[in-house]
């Protein structure tokens, strides 16, 4: 389980609809390579909360058992690839994405790792063979940093490849043939069997939902709005402050995970904490519902981009990724490996991105006739 970050800005576009899929570029015109996109998600989607946002899967793990990495790769990024995917052939809302990956942290924690059926934190408690708090905690925590996150952050590192799906059907299969069978190794042992099928009942019905929500498409066009009074439209909050709050977030998730159940662990005994469990989840949601309607709020207002985005995700990862130079636990699992390269890619990013900005603001130079750049992009 998490053991540093956690989830932040991820949430902020949870509940907003995704943008149409952009139209098939004009005959002539070579569209965008879009595997090399689905392998770095297929990648990432594992890493970043294995390895950046926790310290679950350390890189002198990874040297030592390479198998390791397969294994994450091939379930993290499977979920987060077919959860893209959907998001856009359908163009369901990213409430769809944001239950999907819950179906799949409830997948992760409910059936292959089995952590919902142990108390091994302080301050929670079983409540008939399951522990609630640590199952919701989990959840929230894998749809925000294992889907929703990575899925956000591989489409800024890719933005021409953006707006497209990305896997042709014979990839779509392998996804769920991965997905399959890193979900059927969880069944491998005979303990809590019984439980976990009724997990796999609930990811099933919680996919059944997430692809009944509208979406976009087929919609039809709205009606001109009626003229309303002339209202100052509220700016985006600026870059600084979405990083803090990203950071802030993440540092939230802890808060309530793991300084929450402290408190209870410390004021009342074991044999009394079933019935505080329940404060545990309200909090846990509560959390969730705090991010949801701050990101709604924040992402529909005029001017939010790329940049805001890439903001809210990078505050997020921070507090991990600092950690990890310091805490000796970290250090002794080589955890800067993989957290250092990881803060260069948000910092270059970030780069590139005030460079494309300033190139838009410059304009074109002007030239003689038929020299100027090309239409599209």
């Amino acid at each position: 389980m998490p053991a540093a970050a956690a989830p932040a800005h991820s949430a902020a576009v949870a509940s907003r609809p995704a943008p149409a899929v952009p139209a098939v570029p004009a005959q002539g015109v070579r569209a965008a390579r879009t595997w090399p996109a689905a392998v770095t998600l297929f990648f990432a989607a594992g890493l970043i909360p294995e390895s950046v946002a926790t310290f679950n899967t350390p890189p002198l793990r990874l040297l030592t058992s390479p198998a390791s990495l397969l294994f994450i790769s091939a379930f993290y990024g499977s979920v987060a690839l077919l959860a893209r995917e959907f998001w856009r052939r359908t163009r369901a809302g990213w409430a769809a994405v944001l239950l999907l990956g819950m179906a799949g942290g409830a997948i992760n924690e409910g059936i292959i790792a089995g952590t919902w059926y142990r108390v091994q934190y302080p301050g929670y408690a079983l409540v008939g063979g399951i522990d609630p708090a640590v199952a919701a905690g989990l959840t929230v925590f894998h749809a925000l940093v294992s889907a929703v996150l990575p899925i956000l952050l591989v489409e800024l590192a890719f933005p021409a490849a953006a707006g497209r799906a990305w896997l042709p059907r014979p990839a779509l299969a392998g996804c769920c043939l991965l997905l399959a069978a890193t979900t059927a190794s969880g069944f491998a042992a005979p303990a809590d069997r019984g439980l976990k099928l009724a997990v796999l009942a609930a990811v099933a019905a919680a996919i059944a939902i997430a692809m009944s929500l509208p979406g976009d498409q087929g919609a039809a066009a709205p009606a001109p709005p009626a003229p309303a009074p002339a209202v100052p439209a509220r700016p985006v909050p600026g870059l600084a402050r979405l990083r803090l709050a990203g950071a802030a977030a993440a540092v939230a998730f802890y808060a309530v995970f793991a300084l929450a159940a402290g408190l209870i662990a410390a004021a009342v005994p074991p044999a009394g904490r079933t019935a505080w469990q329940l404060l545990l989840v309200l909090l846990m949601a509560a959390y969730l519902a705090v991010l949801v309607r701050t990101g709604r709020r924040w992402t529909r207002r005029p001017g939010w981009g790329p940049q805001q985005t890439l903001a809210g995700i990078t505050g997020a990862l921070l507090p991990s990724i600092l950690a990890s130079l310091v805490l000796p636990a970290a250090l002794r699992g080589l955890e800067p490996l993989i957290t250092v390269p990881a803060l260069a890619v948000l910092i270059w990013l970030q780069r590139r991105q005030r460079a494309g900005a300033g190139a838009v603001s410059a304009g074109p130079r002007p030239g003689p006739a038929g020299t100027g750049p090309p239409g599209g992009y």
